[in-house]
């Protein structure tokens, strides 16, 4: 009982830890700075997905939510000019409204959504106590984690292979040229 007192006391810092670096990141002025704590961000989230026992998604959100995004972010803001422009006090109104709106809506659908959840850590469906009951008559292999990630979620193994795929198309996109080198036109 005494460790899951202290899981829950730290992932609970940790989600406190995330809205305060979620406001940081849209308050700092420097693009730069905003990319990297966005990657601070994201490196909080992959130990929040590890903490619920999802390494394969922890071990995705860390390669392409931290190293891949962050690494195309810096290149965008190193190649993008700086242009500073003043609002209008009647734009920063509709902006603060906006702002405050959308955050309203966002507050009341996660609070109606939580409120069906189960207890945590009380699973929501119960196919994941089939999976452990069946997975040797159903597959026959002898690795229970191989089995399940092959068989019973291989569309979901599909798609986060997609997604790193991706990812890396991406980033050869991104660093096809390297920095500060132009193309020449024929001449």
């Amino acid at each position: 009982m005494e460790a899951l007192g202290w899981f829950n006391l730290l992932f609970n810092v940790l989600l406190i830890l995330l809205v305060v670096l979620a406001v940081i990141v849209v308050e700092l002025k420097d693009l730069l700075y905003a990319v990297i704590v966005a990657g601070v961000y994201g490196v909080i989230i992959g130990l929040l997905y590890f903490m619920l026992q999802a390494p394969d998604i922890a071990l995705t959100q860390i390669v392409v939510g931290v190293g891949i995004q962050t690494a195309i972010l810096v290149v965008a803001v190193s190649k993008t000019l700086r242009v500073e422009e003043k609002a209008s006090g009647k734009d920063l109104g509709l902006k603060a409204a906006s702002i405050a709106a959308v955050v309203i809506l966002t507050v009341i659908l996660v609070f109606t959504v939580v409120y069906d959840f189960p207890a945590f850590g009380q699973p929501v469906e119960r196919v994941g106590q089939y999976y452990v009951e069946n997975v040797l008559k159903d597959v026959g292999a002898w690795n229970a984690v191989g089995a399940i990630v092959w068989d019973y979620r291989g569309y979901d193994t599909l798609g986060e292979t997609l997604v790193l795929f991706t990812a890396v198309i991406v980033v050869l996109a991104v660093f096809k040229h390297a920095p500060g080198k132009r193309d020449e036109p024929n001449s």
